[in-house]
């Protein structure tokens, strides 16, 4: 039986896309431990790196922004 979501996909994409944002779309920004320190210190104190790395959706979220960032585009911000 799988666990429990510690937060669900929405609300981890749209403090993806706030990070992004408040970094300065900067690709640097999009590091799987910088973007896990921006989501605890804004609420979710126990969300984890490999919880972050393991899910899917935010992966493809990810690499979408950094792949926008390489052309110059921001159309994937939500």
């Amino acid at each position: 039986m799988a666990r429990k979501k510690y937060i669900d996909d929405d609300t981890l994409i749209t403090l993806i896309d706030t990070y992004y944002l408040e970094s300065g779309r900067s690709e640097r920004a999009l590091q799987p431990t910088q973007i896990t320190d921006y989501i605890n210190a804004n609420g979710y104190p126990k969300y984890q790196v490999t919880s972050l790395r393991r899910n899917e959706k935010a992966k493809e979220h990810i690499q979408a922004l950094l792949a926008a960032s390489k052309r110059g585009f921001s159309s994937h911000i939500i």
